[in-house]
């Protein structure tokens, strides 16, 4: 068994164990004995900018344009089906076209943080 302690606290442990857990209740619903867990590390990858990412995949380290460009495919492919993978990809262009944000920067000044 995994201990959950050595697995780090990122969504790609919790989605490889949700169909580990799919893979067990089929499993078990047909009299068959399951195969353990085993966590895969797939790599880190994190966006920074709107133009600018990381990724750390094994041996290789992206950074920039060609980290953010990674970062896009890996995200999209995740997505559950065509039609989040088309809206998704729309309102990327309309961004990038607009040059909207899709999430707003806070500005909020440090003295208003430290009062709440």
């Amino acid at each position: 068994m995994v201990n959950l302690n050595d697995l780090p606290g990122i969504a790609d442990p919790a989605l490889q164990a949700g169909h580990h857990v799919a893979r067990v209740i089929k499993a078990r619903l047909k009299g068959r004995r399951a195969e353990p867990f085993r966590y895969l590390d797939l790599g880190t990858m994190a966006t920074i900018s709107p133009g600018d990412a990381v990724a750390d995949i094994k041996r290789l380290r992206l950074k920039g344009l060609v980290g953010k460009a990674a970062w896009a495919v890996v995200h999209i492919a995740f997505l559950a089906g065509w039609r989040y993978r088309v809206a998704v990809l729309s309102q990327w262009g309309w961004n990038l076209v607009t040059g909207r944000r899709a999430q707003p920067i806070i500005l909020e000044p440090v003295r208003a943080i430290e009062r709440k």
